[in-house]
């Protein structure tokens, strides 16, 4: 529930949107009368809000009058403007193409102005609120809070239950954000998405915390926020529909807001100014910083057409959405991850062969723009690895998403060192940070990691058989601190560390050698009523979890997993959702821990186990199969990889509701190894893929493959089966990409034939050698290249280009820098003798630069080089070598501008190790790395692979490739 409250020292002000009424006495706040007081009358407003949108949907329809939905509970406290329509509704000229906006009237009862609207005179507004009376309700919300227009319009427009908003306990605006808090056909998309707001999405604000992320209690925990209706898209200009907002004495039932792309993202603007940078805040003149726009939910029956056909009636198709904006969905996707309306690839993270990869979407085809193909294709992308560094083999990434896309992957470095990864969906590249270890401590195994409401944390199994962690707010991750172990116990490595469901509290489990279940909690500090700390934050004592099976002997992994699939992530990821453990025993039996609040209220869950049980490999949430007749299921389903004597074998089951602790029975189904390839289980990842159905990825080799059940609806479109013959069952092994074998290398090109350790890049590429260089048949997309693994740090790549005299205009050969379908740098050269320096950032491209250069009319020879110094990256050109010209310069800006000019940045920057707030410090003999970490640049590791380009029609003279070489800078007086 959400009241606004007059601001009538400021000529122009809007209506505050909060749960409680405003004191006047600010003072009174911070006694015990007033504290208990405001405690008592915050419960009942809770509950009433909850109550409202819990209830049974109402006897009148959602699209009735204003005036009918008054009759069903009248308000005796808020005048004659109350109910009354003040944004005509559906087939109403002039209207918006939904429900009634209804005025909400001002409490008389309430001197404050809080705006609750009382179905009798309470006694005593100030201590009991409405008492002896109620909040009025018309079955779809409080009236006439920003909350009911929105349960109504969703009931009206997709069908949606008045009870499935609400469902966690907390009906206030920022609240309904959370996963689970709406119905289960609407989609998560944070503010900066690729995926731009339509007509008929829900936008939310609410307060957000230190580091822009979702905090929907506040810091007050008032839960202040608002929530309105995406009424039409003009462009970019989002028109919104909303209840219960004034302006001064004025109702204010409607606002245009801009919309901004950002590189391949989307910005929604808190006014008519357009904004790039996150947060953006609605009212900020007046409410300052507590009104952030979280984004906008999407229900899944948005077709452009109001009501959808699941709502049972006649639907009207909506024109509102016009200019630049991208059509109406069901055309909710991006070849960026994270991919909104496809499902996330984020957990998909893989050592291999010392470096990293992950899997990203693409639906267009490299070096093309605006080229796409019919369906969503997987592709394993190479993220590298430190300088100067492999990653040890064997491990499972630890990986952290925050919901705006950004996202942390820990690895442990074959020096015993901890290395984080960062990605980003706006951010051209990967940072790679270097946390270093502990004083003479080396770390082994995989670590674990986690949101937290502190931000992220992450641990690591020593050598001196103790976890260690690091912890802090994004960016600032802390010194590493000991965790510890069991007295008199040895761990065996397999752990995990957890947010505690509801609470946001670091919690870490850990199995020991003997096969006995640990758990350890952080404790904030103790506060007295002055803030002065009573006890310092601290570890809880090693305990054995109550619901632990007691005399049974566990065996790692342990598996953890959030019920919420990842294309419908929470604002913070315990908020709400519970949380599940699983781990098998010596016997054969899966055994897990369910948590819903808290961390140490755990309840045992006995699963049911394949016939010849060996190991657990992962787990995943999806959402469950619909049933004959439902278009979309609002029940999620749990999928557990496990490894049996058989082979391979997933296990489905249906998540308990909301309330429940039952789980469904556990089915097993059998899966055909993946042939005689090895597979590297440790380090596998199930991937959600859509209502009921997953993959098991995992590193083998070079590569990465996925097995996929015969239930699978979205199939990661497979670039080659990687065991034709493993199609047993109704399941296919696919390999998804492969990861050059070897380092950096030189290239004369002056064999018969081209190195095997090249990549193609291009649909249908074919290669050509001699030993007079080696030529590219472009294929079906008219452009490819042959890439390999690039050079971290400051280097150059070079080539010598033959250009035929016969070459056909259009054609163009030289030199790529490569991230992946989206993100490119090319240097070319045509047949004319121009020269274009061309960029593409988050599938943006950025205007070329070309220059004319003179060809020998002999040889018609021309060298190429991309010089990359820091975050700069600069194109030259030499007719033999001696004298270089430069074609252009760019610098790595990210996805909100890339420019053409030169500027340099340094390439690596110390970065400081403070503990984070409510940490302890830590000590420098036992605590600290001797080495500090190291930050280093986006564009030192922006492009991960580079090599020779070709582009033109593939029946035209080619040009030939000769003398690729790489090299440290500076290597000549042009690149520096």
């Amino acid at each position: 529930m959400n009241r606004p409250f007059a601001r009538p020292q400021a000529p122009t002000r809007f209506r505050r949107i909060r749960r409680g009424p405003r004191r006047q006495n600010r003072k009174a706040l911070y006694t015990a009368f007033w504290s208990l007081a405001l405690l008592a009358l915050a419960l009942v407003n809770v509950l009433s809000t909850n109550n409202a949108s819990a209830a049974p949907d109402a006897a009148v329809p959602a699209d009735a009058s204003c005036a009918v939905l008054s009759r069903v509970d009248a308000s005796a406290t808020n005048g004659a403007a109350w109910g009354k329509t003040i944004l005509a509704g559906h087939n109403v000229p002039g209207g918006w193409f939904g429900v009634d906006v209804c005025a909400n009237g001002t409490n008389t009862a309430a001197p404050n102005g809080s705006n609750v609207s009382c179905d009798r005179i309470p006694s005593n507004w100030a201590s009991a609120g409405c008492a002896p009376g109620g909040a009025t309700s018309d079955g779809y919300g409080l009236t006439y809070q920003c909350v009911e227009l929105v349960i109504r319009f969703s009931s009206w427009a997709y069908g949606d239950s008045a009870g499935d908003w609400g469902k966690l306990g907390w009906g206030n605006a920022p609240d309904l954000w959370a996963s689970g808090d709406h119905p289960s056909d609407f989609v998560m998309y944070p503010n900066g998405s690729a995926s731009p707001p339509v007509a008929g999405d829900i936008l939310v604000w609410g307060a957000v915390d230190a580091k822009g992320q979702p905090l929907p209690a506040g810091p007050d925990g008032e839960h202040g926020g608002h929530i309105a209706v995406v009424a039409a898209v003009h462009g970019r200009v989002v028109v919104t529909a909303e209840q219960n907002v004034k302006w001064g004495s004025q109702d204010h039932p409607s606002d245009t807001l801009a919309l901004t792309q950002v590189g391949n993202r989307w910005v929604l603007s808190g006014s008519m100014a357009h904004e790039t940078a996150l947060p953006t805040y609605r009212w900020r003149g007046t409410m300052g910083t507590s009104r952030a726009t979280y984004g906008w939910l999407h229900s899944t029956k948005n077709t452009g057409s109001f009501p959808s056909a699941s709502a049972g009636k006649t639907a009207t198709t909506v024109h509102h959405t016009t200019g630049t904006t991208p059509a109406q969905t069901p055309a909710h996707t991006t070849p960026q991850q994270p991919s909104g309306g496809l499902p996330s690839l984020s957990q998909g993270v893989y050592v291999v062969n010392g470096a990293l990869a992950d899997l990203v979407w693409s639906t267009g085809d490299p070096f093309v723009s605006g080229a796409s193909s019919a369906a969503p294709t997987a592709r394993l992308r190479s993220l590298a690895a430190p300088p100067g560094v492999t990653l040890a083999s064997g491990q499972r990434p630890a990986v952290v998403t925050e919901s705006d896309g950004r996202r942390f992957v820990y690895v442990v470095g074959s020096d015993g060192r901890l290395y984080e990864a960062i990605t980003s969906p706006i951010v051209l590249g990967v940072q790679w940070q270097d946390l270093g270890a502990p004083a003479n401590v080396t770390f082994g195994g995989s670590a674990s990691a986690t949101l937290f409401t502190g931000g992220v944390a992450v641990a690591a199994l020593g050598n001196d058989d103790n976890l260690w962690w690091r912890a802090g707010p994004v960016g600032n991750p802390g010194g590493w601190l000991k965790i510890d172990s069991p007295a008199s116990v040895n761990l065996s490595g397999a752990f995990a560390l957890l947010a505690a469901p509801g609470l946001g509290t670091p919690t870490i489990l850990a199995l020991s050698k003997d096969g006995a279940l640990y758990q350890r909690v952080w404790q904030p500090a103790l506060l007295d009523q002055t803030g002065g700390q009573q006890a310092p934050a601290a570890w809880s004592d090693w305990v054995t979890p109550h619901a632990a099976p007691a005399g049974i002997h566990l065996v790692g992994p342990l598996l953890a997993t959030y019920e919420a699939t990842a294309d419908r992530a929470s604002v913070a990821p315990w908020l709400g959702t519970p949380l599940d453990l699983f781990a098998a025993d010596d016997a054969g039996r899966i055994w897990g821990l369910r948590g819903v609040s808290g961390p140490t209220a755990w309840t045992q869950i006995a699963l049911a186990a394949p016939a010849h049980l060996q190991s657990l490999i992962a787990v995943t949430v999806t959402q469950a199969t619909p049933a004959p007749g439902e278009a979309v299921s609002s029940r999620l389903a749990l999928r557990l990889y496990a490894n049996d004597a058989a082979g391979l074998a997933v296990g489905a089951l249906t998540l308990p509701t909301h309330g429940s602790a039952t789980f469904g029975a556990a089915t097993w189904t059998a899966l055909s190894a993946p042939g005689a390839k090895q597979a590297n289980y440790a380090g596998a990842s199930a991937l959600a893929l859509g209502p009921g159905s997953s993959a098991l990825t995992f590193a083998t080799g070079a590569s990465v493959i996925a097995g996929v059940s015969s239930d699978g609806a979205l199939a990661l479109a497979p670039t080659a089966p990687a065991d034709a013959a493993a199609t047993s069952g109704g399941n296919r092994w696919l390999t998804l990409g492969t990861q050059p074998t070897s380092a950096t290398f030189n290239d004369s090109f002056a064999s018969a034939s081209v190195s095997a350790q090249w990549s193609p890049v291009g649909s249908a590429l074919s290669s050509r050698a001699s030993t007079n260089g080696a030529q590219l048949a472009t294929g079906s997309s008219g452009a490819g290249a042959l890439v390999q693994s690039a050079l971290p740090g400051d280097a150059a790549a070079t080539v010598r280009v033959t250009l035929p005299a016969d070459m056909a205009n259009g054609q163009q050969a030289g030199l790529t820098l490569y991230l992946d379908a989206g993100d490119w740098i090319t240097l070319s050269v045509d047949a004319r003798g121009h020269a274009a320096f061309c960029v593409e950032v988050a599938g943006q491209a950025v205007p070329c630069v070309t220059q004319q250069i003179t060809l020998a009319a002999t040889s018609r020879i021309i060298w190429a080089q991309i010089a990359r110094s820091g975050d700069t990256y600069t194109a030259l050109v030499s007719p033999d070598q001696g004298q270089w010209s430069v074609v252009g310069h760019w610098t790595a800006q990210g996805a909100d501008g890339a420019k053409g000019s030169a500027q340099a940045t340094p390439t690596a920057t110390p970065a400081t190790t403070p503990a984070p707030a409510g940490l302890p410090s830590p000590t420098p003999t036992s605590a600290r790395s001797t080495r500090p970490a190291t930050l280093y640049s986006v564009a030192s590791l922006g492009f991960t692979e580079w090599g020779i380009y070709a582009q033109g029609s593939a029946s035209s003279a080619p040009a030939t490739f000769a003398d690729f070489t790489i090299a440290p800078l500076p290597m000549n007086s042009g690149a520096q």
